[in-house]
């Protein structure tokens, strides 16, 4: 199992070509594959938080995991 301590750096900010961009908050839980993070999504420069938010989850992997050896995941054609 890999340590916290050697994965990169998580972004402070996602963004995936034209999607909307994403505040990265705390961590749900990780596997073989990445880790997933809550996502927050940032509108003009501010959070929306309350009743308006809007949260996913945030799938982080590492460039040199399974599921990204020959380009973007699989998965990202299943969620279009």
């Amino acid at each position: 199992m890999e340590d916290d301590s050697s994965m990169a750096p998580v972004p402070e900010r996602v963004q995936v070509g034209n999607s909307p961009v994403y505040k990265t908050e705390r961590k749900l839980g990780k596997g073989g594959f990445g880790q997933v993070y809550v996502g927050r999504r940032v509108s003009g420069g501010s959070d929306r938080i309350g009743a308006d938010a809007i949260e996913v989850a945030l799938k982080l992997e590492h460039r040199n995991s399974k599921g990204c050896n020959f380009g973007p995941p699989y998965e990202w054609q299943v969620y279009k």
